[in-house]
């Protein structure tokens, strides 16, 4: 089920982001470093993150309530993290975190360019 959280972002359904991360892809999310500050590569469940303060390993799921739940080894120490994901644009999406944060502005592309 999708809902609309503005005029231009819905909330991705658990089959939308099954598809999205059925296909090995990069997603790249600004800080303060520019658009491209924090880097994961998502394929087979598993994810290699990079920033400038941290590289880490972890583990994704798609919950049937469309969430997207990650655990990292050293991130979150080591605790499971799930979030609601909207689409606001072809290939750019916001996650929104349980603590209220919102990660705007992520954008994601196929494969694996950073090399992870």
């Amino acid at each position: 089920m999708r809902y609309i959280l503005t005029a231009t972002a819905i909330t991705l359904a658990a089959a939308e982001l099954r598809a999205m991360f059925a296909v090995p892809h990069t997603t790249y999310s600004p800080g303060s470093y520019g658009p491209k500050t924090n880097v994961g590569y998502y394929a087979n469940r598993q994810i290699k993150f990079r920033s400038p303060g941290i590289t880490d390993t972890g583990t994704y799921r798609i919950t049937d309530q469309g969430q997207f739940c990650a655990k990292y080894q050293k991130i979150g120490d080591g605790n499971e993290n799930c979030q609601d994901i909207y689409q606001v644009a072809p290939d750019t999406y916001e996650a929104h975190l349980p603590n209220g944060t919102i990660v705007r502005g992520a954008t994601n592309v196929p494969g694996n360019p950073e090399g992870l």
